[in-house]
């Protein structure tokens, strides 16, 4: 008596033939994957900016003092240094002593290049919400001729963003 049995499962050849075709889709999409990471990391940085920016600005009004955003200290550095705002930033009260941090942001993509234009290493908002200057932030990864993010505080305080500008 011979017993017949069906071959149930998948050939080597199929296997493998899936396998190709999967790794030939992966290596098309991991570029794609890499601009959204870096574009999702630089819109996050300028977002947070923003956000901070409006913190110091209504802390300000709310207590009636002067308001700072600096730049986070680099390890080593026993002040703050123009440009440096790529590894994040404070939101402190420096009116009281010892000065109050209200906020501390610190930017965890590590791509980016952060720079304020100007020769301020902070932003100081009054206690009416104004500024002491006008500031102008861009934030740019390693990719060049790539589109960019510009924040502008403009005197009142008002931040505003260019999500199209041009890094070089």
């Amino acid at each position: 008596m011979r017993l017949n049995y069906e071959a149930a499962g998948f050939t080597i050849i199929e296997v493998m033939i899936t396998i190709a075709i999967a790794g030939v889709m992966a290596a098309l999409a991991l570029p794609s994957y890499n601009n959204l990471v870096k574009n999702n990391c630089m819109t996050t940085s300028a977002n947070s900016l923003v956000t901070s920016l409006q913190l110091a600005k209504s802390e300000a009004v709310k207590r009636r003092n002067e308001i700072t955003l600096e730049p986070i200290k680099s390890s080593g550095d026993s002040d703050y240094a123009a440009n440096e705002w790529g590894e994040g930033w404070t939101v402190l009260d420096d009116t009281v002593s010892p000065s109050e941090t209200l906020r501390v942001v610190e930017l965890t993509c590590g791509l980016e290049t952060m720079t304020i234009d100007g020769d301020d290493t902070s932003v100081t908002y009054d206690a009416s919400g104004f500024t002491n200057t006008t500031s102008t932030f861009t934030i740019c990864d390693d990719r060049t001729n790539e589109t960019g993010r510009e924040i502008s505080v403009n005197s009142l305080g008002r931040p505003s963003t260019d999500s199209e500008h041009n890094c070089t």
